[in-house]
């Protein structure tokens, strides 16, 4: 019996030490709420694809409205979040636009990069699971229209084109569906130089608007782990 006393207390003895070890071992690290770790370059890439419309208003003449400079428009791009607040993409916006009235619809491109700001993450501080985001962005590139065989221009893959730097900017609104997809909501503007529909208007420059909505994907490691508290540990 006093052996058996002895065997008990031991084993009693062991799983105490077991279990106080498994609690040391589960300490939390504190950490701060609105500060990250900064991500490899790796970590949180982004590709996106949307459709929608043009609308281009270099010279309204003989009754034109905006619906009579309507056309499809595609966006595609590629981009990276550096932090929860800033980030960059590369895009190409065009397909079609119509400079005006009697004429069809031309083929139109522009490549343009674009630095981009979340706002909610800004302000609100970062949330992985935050729904809704608000991302304003501005950027510059180049674009290009094709042309008649009349008109006199350059030649690009066989096709006349004339071109024109390009700003950018516009408010991308992001809907979170899943860890790595969102549904978007993009509504963009872009000035062109004086004339870039072959008509010179009054206002310095022409503008083309646009109005998409797609998909983005996110690649890579998503979202940023919260950085440690060291003045709490």
């Amino acid at each position: 019996m006093k052996k058996f006393m002895i065997s008990l207390a031991i084993a009693s003895f062991a799983m105490i030490s077991s279990v106080n070890a498994q609690e040391v071992n589960e300490v939390v690290v504190p950490t701060k709420k609105n500060s990250v770790v900064t991500n490899s370059f790796g970590s949180n890439w982004f590709i996106g694809v949307n459709g929608g419309v043009n609308i281009y208003n270099g010279v309204f003449m003989n009754g034109e409205s905006a619906f009579d400079h309507l056309s499809p428009a595609l966006n595609v791009y590629v981009g990276k979040w550096h932090t929860p607040g800033f980030g960059w993409r590369v895009a190409y916006r065009g397909l079609n636009i119509q400079t005006y009235k009697e004429l069809n619809h031309v083929a139109y491109m522009n490549y343009h990069f674009d630095a981009m700001f979340n706002l909610c993450n800004l302000i609100g501080g970062y949330k992985a699971d935050r729904v809704w985001n608000v991302i304003p962005y501005v950027g510059v590139g180049w674009a290009g229209r094709a042309m008649s065989n009349n008109d006199s221009s350059n030649t690009f893959g066989g096709v006349k084109f004339t071109g024109s730097l390009s700003a950018n900017y516009g408010i991308l609104q992001s809907f979170r569906v899943a860890k790595r997809w969102a549904i978007n909501l993009e509504l963009a503007g872009t000035f062109l130089r004086n004339g870039f529909s072959s008509r010179s208007g009054k206002m310095g420059h022409d503008n083309l608007w646009t109005a998409t909505v797609g998909v983005t994907f996110n690649l890579g490691k998503v979202g940023w782990d919260n950085a440690p508290d060291v003045d709490a540990i």
